[in-house]
């Protein structure tokens, strides 16, 4: 290994990048088991975000593009946009290679291992630009390919691939140096910048801590006094702001089209302590590690059960990443000490330990989620900054070390430091075992759901709809006795021409999708021939007794079993039953139950200041409020909705809440018992109206909630408004 002058062949950049190709790519397919596997079945295949990662690869294929999935969330269409997952700069790379082949599971694996490649490719790019020797540099980009993180994380957190990072972290550090400390400045601005404009079309994680690098390193670079250091990172932060922003446009049209979705709000403020990255993950090596020492290390804490260890185990750096973060610490005590720091590796460890400060738990991340939102709450999914710092910041220090040895000694150096590379990349390795440990079991799998839907596909024409049970919520998972609420998605996957029920994502499917929920037998039956499905397909692995009692119920209501020769699932034919019921009602009759049904009637929802639905011991449902509360009438129709909105308002203390509407303000008074409310609303097609609940009651004091309650609202009815009667206009 030359650390100095490298060799003719590594100095053509087509055969140091084709090089570097081949070594991941052999690596790859080498260690994990991939030279006989069939492509077509996704790796990680069981894992529940992997179906998602390729929900969305199939609706690109299907559909051209996923913002809009046509063959899901039937009896509508999925708002794949509504979803502020927009990936299109990874989405532009998978519409490349699905002119070569549709089938979603060989999509997901190509692009996955091409990212392998693109984050070598990067990192070695970066870290040759930060004055590493070339040789160093190809090493670098194989550990950076390699990293715990890409191996945990694989296919089923696609969007979380980080090739664009290393970019980022060098246009931060030729930010913080003024300029100094890069091979060559202009290309490296040049390249980091058009890395802000694709990060910005990316995802929306690495876009907003792209953003707060450049912020960090402005603040490195300003105590030189330049004010006109300022302008690269501004343009930086520009750049990705105004890319970002233009990529989750649609998400924003969809958001006021439909409604934000429902179960969006589940993430909180103290999520970003528990999902914060760890030191001690960070440094630790693999338990498996065939060093005894360094295995005992992580089976010590491994065993020691800290608490909140979840997918901030995947921030672990590996060994060469854990002696550059020393190196960096180790540093900046020396530059406190008087020392100084050559450049790069002095905004390298400045850059580093502020991404440090930022990720870990109790860090400055959940500071800037106190004081602004909790949508950013997986700090550790920064850790790959962190990783490229450190990398880099290891092959200078040993680099440096290296070159000053004497002559005997530099060659020593040489094959210690390259068994060292070696060794962790091993280390590194070993988190990829998973994914060929499940190979054989997750190719038995797919190929049994292909065969299921296959059958069921021969049994339906094309365009027939299909419902899915049981129901279930999206986007957080749930588990139904052996089933995941994302196994859902997975017939979809193998499907060609029919339509599924599943997820529901909008106001409009989740209010239908409650309708039915609550119905049973016959009556969910015709609830789904109304609602235009002509068969049902049922997952046993949902059910304690597999579903025997739920085919019984349905079966009552006329609903014929079809064979698709599965011991998972079970298929209903209910087109006799929608034939049935437009003889018996007349297609007129039909339509108007069909309508009415799916959704022909406002849409509510509970938005800031309303908490979640409960029942009081007779059933009735209601909402707490705080003091200030909204409530929206959306009206998804093409035609305006005059109705009237009954409830009653209450509170144990005596005062007067405050209800505004667009036309007309009323005040109820509340004396500890429920005060009924009667209000005529007029929404027109396609708006919404809302309603603003405000009040200076006082907090009530319950002991162990911790909620901000004031006033509640019980038994929320809308009915068509009478020609006349009381209802106030409001």
């Amino acid at each position: 290994m030359k650390i100095g002058r490298a060799s003719g062949a590594i100095n053509s950049p087509q055969v140091f990048a084709a090089g570097l190709a081949a070594t991941v790519l052999l690596i790859s397919f080498q260690w994990f088991g991939l030279w006989d596997y069939d492509l077509r079945v996704p790796l990680s295949y069981s894992e529940g975000d992997t179906v998602i990662m390729l929900m969305y690869i199939k609706g690109l294929v299907q559909d051209g593009w996923p913002t809009t999935i046509t063959h899901l969330s039937a009896p509508f269409v999925y708002p794949g946009a509504a979803f502020p997952q927009l990936t299109s700069t990874d989405w532009a790379i998978i519409k490349v290679l699905s002119i070569f082949t549709s089938e979603p599971g060989t999509l997901l694996n190509m692009f996955w291992l091409l990212t392998l490649v693109f984050s070598a490719w990067t990192a070695a790019y970066a870290a040759y630009q930060l004055r590493l020797s070339k040789t160093l540099a190809f090493a670098s980009g194989v550990l950076y390919a390699f990293l715990p993180f890409a191996l945990m994380r694989s296919v089923h957190h696609l969007n979380l691939v980080y090739y664009l990072v290393p970019l980022h972290c060098l246009l931060a550090v030729v930010i913080a140096g003024g300029g100094d400390g890069a091979r060559n400045s202009r290309n490296a601005i040049i390249a980091g910048l058009a890395a802000c404009v694709l990060q910005g079309f990316d995802y929306v994680y690495y876009s907003f801590f792209a953003a707060l690098l450049f912020g960090m390193a402005a603040l490195v670079s300003c105590k030189r006094g330049e004010l006109r250091a300022l302008r690269l990172p501004a343009l930086a932060i520009v750049l990705v702001s105004a890319s970002t922003a233009i990529n989750l446009t649609p998400a924003f049209l969809a958001w006021e089209k439909h409604g934000l979705p429902p179960e969006m709000g589940y993430k909180s403020i103290a999520e970003s302590e528990i999902y914060g990255a760890k030191l001690r993950l960070m440094l630790s090596p693999h338990a498996a590690n065939p060093i005894e020492p360094f295995g005992r290390i992580a089976r010590t804490a491994a065993q020691a059960n800290f608490p909140n260890e979840n997918e901030n185990t995947t921030a672990r750096l590996g060994l060469y990443g854990a002696l550059g973060l020393l190196i960096m610490i180790l540093s900046l005590l020396r530059l406190g000490a008087g020392t100084p720091l050559q450049q790069p590796m002095g905004s390298i460890s400045s850059l580093g330990l502020a991404t440090l400060l930022v990720i870990t738990v109790g860090g400055f991340g959940a500071v800037i989620n106190v004081l602004s939102v909790p949508d950013i709450r997986a700090y550790n999914r920064f850790s790959v900054y962190l990783s490229f710092f450190s990398m880099t910041a290891a092959g200078l220090w040993l680099q440096e070390k290296i070159r000053n040895a004497n002559m005997g000694w530099r060659s020593v150096g040489v094959v210690l430091l390259g068994c060292f590379i070696a060794f962790s990349l091993y280390d590194q390795l070993l988190d990829g075992v998973n994914l060929r440990v499940h190979l054989t079991e997750e190719t038995l799998r797919v190929r049994d759901e292909r065969a299921a839907v296959a059958r069921l596909e021969r049994a339906f024409p094309a365009g027939a709809s299909v419902l899915e049970l049981p129901f279930t919520g999206y986007p957080p998972i749930s588990h139904f006795q052996e089933m995941m609420s994302y196994d859902h998605g997975r017939p979809y996957l193998w499907s060609r021409h029919v339509k599924w029920s599943w997820p529901s994502f909008t106001r409009q499917h989740r209010t239908w999708q409650n309708k039915l929920n609550a119905l049973y037998g016959s009556d969910l039956v015709r609830a789904a021939a109304l609602s235009g499905f002509d068969a049902i397909w049922l997952d046993r692995a949902a059910y304690k007794d597999q579903g025997r009692e739920m085919l019984a119920s349905l079966a009552s209501g006329n609903a014929q079993h079809v064979d698709i020769d599965s011991t998972r699932y079970a298929v209903l034919d209910i087109r006799r039953v929608a034939t049935g019921l437009r003889a018996q009602l007349g297609e007129n009759e039909f339509r108007r139950q069909s309508s009415s049904l799916l959704g022909g009637g406002l849409l509510l929802e509970w938005n800031n200041g309303f908490y979640d639905e409960e029942r009081d011991p007779e059933g009735r449902r209601f909402r707490w409020a705080k003091n200030a509360a909204e409530l929206d009438l959306r009206n998804p129709g093409d035609r305006d909705l005059e109705v009237c909105a009954t409830f009653d308002i209450a509170s144990p203390n005596d005062g007067i809440v405050q209800i505004e509407g667009s036309k007309q303000t009323v005040k109820v008074q509340t004396s500890g018992t429920r005060q009924p409310v009667r209000l005529a609303l007029h929404v027109a097609a396609g708006k919404k109206s809302t309603l603003r609940f405000l009040t200076s009651l006082p907090r009530l004091d319950v002991p162990g909630d911790p909620r901000n309650l004031h006033f509640y609202i019980m038994e929320l009815d809308l009915s068509p408004k009478p020609k006349s009667g009381d209802c106030t206009i409001f």
